[in-house]
């Protein structure tokens, strides 16, 4: 079966200097994950995949869902280092939209910045160190009633992990289509390189095959009305 690989950054510890607008000034995590009632009251999810990183080797469940062991996105991106998801989200928000440099054209959603996403359905990823996580940091590129990619941040001690589906608005509803994650991984790497958060001796390596694809369907009628630009 083929498999979605992950992307892992490796952030550097000296990467986010203090008098940046928006720097997060309380304590970075640390790499022992934080107890929760969830983790205690829910069951293990299956499967468990084993990712190897650099210092450690997460056992972990490869979505994120809205609720315990329902999938609902793949986990496709690894941040490692200093990464708490504070600093990855003072890091996205610092940016613009002006991603020609890496060929992406200079028009909606391409050009999209980010922005926080105060989300009403809050995600939940899972790792055997860290049992259930929320994602109390969520970020949106682009725009809720038209295309948008949305970010979620899972810090599950010493690693944080995320998805971001690149998604469009179902009109008269309050629902939104994936149409891909391939095209959002691009953009949040290309984020991520422009933000000078990355170790530059390693600055991102992908992972082994850690989730299954293709994962879900696209509705025929939601397919046939994408703009041929996207």
């Amino acid at each position: 079966m083929h498999r979605f690989l992950a992307v892992a950054f490796l952030l550097s510890l000296f990467g986010a200097c203090d008098d940046r607008p928006g720097a997060p000034t309380a304590p970075a995590a640390t790499s022992q994950p934080k107890p929760s009632a969830a983790r205690a009251g829910a069951p293990a999810p299956s499967p468990l995949v084993p990712v190897a990183l650099p210092s450690q080797t997460l056992q972990l469940w490869p979505f994120s869902g809205f609720g315990f062991d329902q999938p609902s996105d793949p986990v496709s991106l690894i941040w490692i280092g200093n990464a708490d998801p504070r600093a990855l989200r003072s890091a996205l928000l610092l940016l613009d939209g002006d991603r020609t440099a890496f060929g992406f054209p200079d028009a909606f959603p391409f050009n999209c910045a980010w922005h926080d996403d105060p989300e009403v359905q809050p995600e939940v990823a899972y790792t055997s160190a860290s049992g259930w996580v929320g994602s109390p940091i969520e970020l949106e590129c682009g725009m809720y009633d038209q295309a948008r990619l949305h970010l979620r941040f899972f810090d599950v001690g010493g690693a944080t992990v995320g998805g971001a589906p690149f998604e469009v608005y179902i009109p008269g509803t309050l629902e939104h289509q994936t149409i891909s994650w391939e095209l959002a991984e691009q953009i949040v790497v290309v984020d991520f390189l422009r933000s000078g958060l990355l170790d530059p001796t390693v600055p991102l390596f992908t992972t082994g095959p850690i989730n299954p694809s293709p994962f879900g369907t696209i509705p025929a009628v939601i397919y046939n009305g994408i703009p041929a630009g996207l």
